[in-house]
């Protein structure tokens, strides 16, 4: 029995049955499909983020608060009988400046408290409270550095250093250390040295 001719026929058969598979259409392109360009519309990837925004050198903050008290006392030992009433009107400002390793924190504080009782018959002032405050901080170090402060009210001028351990957006611990001198006040009195 010859091999030669077996091994021929095997030859001609698997040539035979990889040209049968490349001409099965299924798995041929269409034209339509050849000549296809991609649509933008359909295009499933989605664009990149676009970049954060630099934070503003500037932030404000206000706050306002009011109470409005009524009390009345009747049979009391101490007191007249009557009512008593009050209104208290608290604000706090802030505007504070950042940029690198400069900070300006600028701050006023009003507390003012008005009373009528059964002694007076009128509203008088029981409290009155005004303070400014401007504080320079330089970050030598990312939580360090030196300050300097100056009241408005009283104007007071101080020299020091703080330590910033902490600060979160809404977390902030900062100590300070100055040496504080006041170089006129607007009741006239003399100027006095003092350290915090």
């Amino acid at each position: 029995m010859n091999v030669v001719p077996l091994v021929v026929l095997a030859v001609i058969a698997l040539a035979s049955a990889e040209a049968h598979a490349q001409e099965k259409t299924d798995y041929l392109l269409k034209k339509e499909q050849t000549n296809k360009r991609p649509d933008a519309a359909t295009c499933k990837c989605t664009p990149p983020p676009p970049p954060p925004e630099p934070p503003a050198p500037w932030t404000f903050k206000l706050r306002v608060g009011s109470v409005f008290q009524l009390s009345q006392s009747s049979g009391m030992v101490g007191r007249l009988d009557g009512t008593t009433r009050s209104f208290n009107l608290d604000t706090h400002v802030e505007a504070n400046w950042a940029c690198g390793r400069h900070s300006l924190r600028n701050r006023l504080d009003t507390n003012d408290l008005i009373v009528k009782t059964q002694n007076t018959g009128r509203w008088v002032p029981a409290a009155d409270f005004v303070e400014a405050e401007s504080i320079y901080q330089y970050y030598a170090h990312p939580q360090a550095g030196p300050l300097r402060a100056r009241g408005a009210v009283t104007l007071v001028q101080s020299i020091g250093g703080f330590v910033n351990p902490v600060k979160r957006p809404h977390f902030d611990i900062d100590l300070r250390g100055a040496s504080a001198c006041a170089r006129c006040s607007p009741t006239g009195s003399s100027a006095s040295r003092t350290t915090r």
